[in-house]
């Protein structure tokens, strides 16, 4: 935008403003795309199709809950038709003197005197209705145990939502400081590239006077293409970690910087509060629990279920029939009878060979096998605990021995580039020391993303957040 130089300064010094403003609005908008590691949790959590699967699964089986629980009431159904008749049946009529004629003194009796009706034709329409209300009244315990499975049936997909959202959060920690790493690797190894040209540019040089060898030239140029293969790498693998970042959290990322560092720090682990905390908190465990529990129940209804148990139930069923379309005609409730029927059922096993005892074995062996899996599990999250452990203060020695080689290759290189300075060493020695300071960063930053991971390790398993800088 051109401002003419005529323009009054009002003008000027309005326009200059709004510039201002616009800059500002620009680079507050900029400082608001940073995204956080609790953010991007957040967002996973809220807009993961897996997730949403998991929650509908969960409300399906409350779904479930209600739908066993109903059968504890009374239900009523209602059982209605109508019918058409073509070719209703005909009614009985005795004609006058159909039976015979008498001859008295008195005169001629004539049997019977007039038509007499003995029954009369059926209509074309014949209408029916019963609602019958029932309750069970004895069931040895089937409907409780029924309704107590489908809440163990939901608090186990509970569980299972809690171990999605677990795994969705490790996928986002994965792809969050992947992403992260690349970002931190790609400046250096770019800076690393740069010098292998100008190692190559002074070998080449140097074969060309006459004061290196062939050999020399190739072996800058593999040096080179390693370090271009590398860069070409982290630029993919940074790619692929913010695609999978933005699947995994439905969000546009593009602008989009990651503003949560590394760990360096490895926080005070208390092996056995971890062990605990891991136990009282895993999905996984809490699911076999639930499962434990459906086998238990499971067992009680298959014992409710054995032979010579008979079930009760209540039925009352209310009855009508009818021939005439009701207030079709002024008789039409002549054709119409109603009735009350009250029935007390039962139903019991009496023989099945076997079947029903075979299955309450059978159950009785679930809640064995449940048993034994939930110490399995207690004994195996223990050992994952302490093998997340392990590696967390591995991968804390590895930052610090990383780290350390770092400041010995920052003290080189000065020491290279001093002594390049006063013409004790070689340009090329002076580039080596800033390559080998270059990739002890690089492996410190590969370092702290090892530690980062083992930390999310422990993370996952304990479902708590640790502390760490």
């Amino acid at each position: 935008m051109t401002i003419p130089p005529s323009a009054p300064r009002a003008v000027h010094r309005a326009l200059i403003l709004l510039i201002a403003v616009v800059v500002a609005a620009v680079a507050a908008e900029a400082q608001e795309r940073a995204l956080s590691i609790d953010e991007a949790l957040a967002l996973a959590r809220t807009n993961s199709e897996a997730v949403r699967m998991k929650s509908l699964e969960v409300q399906k089986s409350s779904d479930r809950l209600v739908a066993a629980r109903a059968h504890a009431f009374p239900s009523l159904i209602l059982d209605a038709s109508g019918s058409y008749l073509a070719n209703p049946p005909a009614g009985i009529t005795l004609k006058t003197g159909e039976l015979g004629r008498i001859t008295t003194p008195l005169g001629t009796l004539i049997i019977p005197p007039s038509d007499v009706v003995v029954m009369e034709g059926a209509e074309h329409t014949y209408f029916k209705a019963n609602a019958t209300l029932s309750q069970p009244l004895l069931t040895w315990g089937k409907i409780p145990n029924a309704i107590a499975l489908a809440e163990r049936e939901v608090a186990a997909s509970g569980a299972e939502l809690a171990r999605q959202q677990r795994d969705i959060e490790k996928q986002v920690h994965a792809a969050y400081f992947g992403a992260q790493l690349a970002e931190t690797s790609l400046p250096l190894l770019r800076e690393m590239e740069e010098i292998g040209e100008a190692i190559l540019r002074d070998r080449s040089s140097a074969f060309e006077a006459g004061a290196s060898t062939r050999q020399d030239v190739l072996e800058a140029e593999a040096g080179l293409s390693s370090l271009s293969a590398r860069l070409i790498g982290a630029e993919e693998a940074r790619a692929t970690a913010l695609e999978s970042l933005s699947l995994l959290t439905d969000a546009a990322l593009d602008g989009t910087t990651l503003s949560t560092s590394f760990r360096a720090s490895l926080p005070g682990l208390d092996e056995q509060a971890l062990k605990a905390a891991a136990v009282k908190s895993s999905p996984e465990l809490q699911g076999a629990r639930e499962r434990a529990a459906q086998a238990r129940t499971k067992l009680s209804l298959e014992k409710g279920g054995a032979m010579l148990l008979p079930d009760l139930s209540l039925a009352v069923t209310l009855g009508v029939t009818g021939q005439k379309v009701p207030f079709a005609s002024a008789d039409w409730s002549d054709s119409w009878d109603w009735d009350l029927v009250v029935s007390l059922g039962t139903r019991a096993n009496l023989f099945d060979a076997g079947a029903s005892w075979a299955k309450i074995r059978e159950a009785g062996r679930d809640v064995e096998g449940a048993a034994l899996g939930i110490a399995q599990l207690e004994k195996a999250i223990g050992a994952r605990v302490r093998t997340a452990v392990q590696q967390a203060r591995q991968k804390r020695a590895a930052v610090e021995e990383a780290r350390a080689k770092a400041a010995l290759a920052e003290e080189q290189a000065k020491n290279a580039r001093v002594s390049f300075e006063n013409e004790l060493a070689t340009r090329e020695e002076m580039n080596r020391a800033a390559l080998g300071l270059l990739s002890a960063r690089l492996a410190e930053a590969a370092a702290q993303h090892d530690l980062e991971a083992a930390l999310e390790d422990i993370e996952y398993l304990t479902g708590e957040r640790l502390g760490g800088t």
